[in-house]
């Protein structure tokens, strides 16, 4: 059959009359597509359907699906999908999915999904999912689950479920999980449970136990518990490292100490300043003027990482990275913090400068 680009609705219906051609909306119109029919979408168009209408889309149209409509969405469209509507999402698609849609998104594709929709995805796709959804995570997709959604995830999916989620998680899955929400995991899965989460573990699964976690597991599962408020039955324990010392954080981390100075790092704007406003430009040495002797974990000082990327306050965050000398004996840890890999100082002893993201200088004529 003969595509036929159409740019108004009028220029639509006539094409759908017609038993031997398929319309593709084109331009940037907007058109309404009802019935049993099937449609593509091309360039800006937007479409919406419901019935049970089929629709390819490419470019960067935009298509609301309803009722018991399909979508395939091919590159860079943008999906509106609720009802009973059925997605397949392919590259760099964006898919947002309410009521009990239906999708399935693999390539580099991001799901938003609310309500009671249900979400496979795979290869690099990523989905936020919240309410009553249901995804099942595979390949190195990820996930990021809140309310009362339920992941599975295997192959090297990854998962971060907050609330009240339900994990399952096998294969060589990661799941990280807070709130008060539950995990199995299975074979070799790793597991980083806070909150009061409770975790069921078995085969080779690796856990790590925060906050208040309850933790059941059988014998051939390693547990490493960072907090003495979590719980553990059964599996193989041990717990971690607790370094009451700058000295001893600095050994834990690797961090070498010369003649009592550590050098330390900190992620900062395109200004040199923190995110609680400090200036760390370099050639300065910033101090504290609210230094409360390293009483608290958080605030009355200034805060520093032992690697530059330890400091970015999220993997994706674009900032510059600082190295500060600072002496040991104006360090404070606190090991049952909720941040250990940070410590706090009353200030620097020397100048700082700009690093790379390796900690190696960054040339100021380059």
């Amino acid at each position: 059959m003969e595509s036929l680009d159409v740019f108004t609705q009028d220029e639509l219906d006539d094409a759908l009359a017609r038993p031997d051609v398929i319309p593709v909306c084109a331009g940037d119109g907007a058109f309404v597509v009802a019935g049993d029919q099937f449609v593509r979408a091309a360039d800006s168009a937007h479409v919406t359907i419901r019935d049970t209408v089929a629709a390819e889309a490419g470019g960067w149209s935009t298509i609301v699906a309803t009722d018991r409509t399909y979508v395939r969405a091919l590159q860079a469209a943008t999906i509106d999908a609720s009802g009973s509507a059925r997605i397949s999402a392919g590259d760099r698609v964006f898919v947002r999915a309410r009521d009990a849609a239906d999708v399935t998104a693999t390539t580099d594709s991001v799901v938003e999904a609310l309500d009671a929709a249900t979400v496979t995805v795979m290869a690099r796709a990523s989905v936020r999912a919240t309410d009553a959804c249901r995804v099942r995570a595979l390949s190195s997709a990820q996930v990021t689950a809140s309310g009362q959604a339920r992941v599975w995830a295997w192959g090297k999916a990854s998962v971060t479920g907050l609330d009240a989620s339900e994990i399952d998680a096998w294969g060589t899955a990661t799941v990280m999980a807070t709130g008060s929400g539950k995990v199995e995991a299975r074979e070799n899965a790793c597991v980083a449970a806070g909150g009061s989460v409770r975790v069921r573990a078995f085969g080779a699964a690796m856990v790590r136990a925060r906050g208040r976690a309850q933790i059941e597991a059988t014998d051939g599962v390693s547990i490493t518990r960072h907090s003495l408020a979590a719980t553990v039955s059964g599996g193989h324990v041990t717990d971690a490292v607790r370094f009451a010392t700058p000295e001893e954080w600095c050994e834990y981390y690797g961090i070498e100490v010369d003649n009592g100075v550590a050098i330390l790092y900190k992620a900062v704007d395109q200004d040199f300043n923190s995110y609680h406003g400090t200036s760390y430009r370099p050639g300065t040495e910033p101090y504290a003027p609210d230094w409360d002797g390293g009483e608290r974990e958080c605030g009355g000082g200034l805060h520093f990482s032992p690697r530059p990327t330890f400091a970015l306050p999220r993997p994706d965050d674009s900032m510059r990275f600082v190295a500060c000398p600072v002496r040991l004996v104006d360090m404070v840890v606190h090991p049952q913090g909720d941040y250990p890999d940070q410590v706090k100082a009353r200030g620097v002893c020397g100048l700082v400068y700009e690093v790379h993201e390796d900690g190696t200088p960054v040339d100021p004529g380059a």
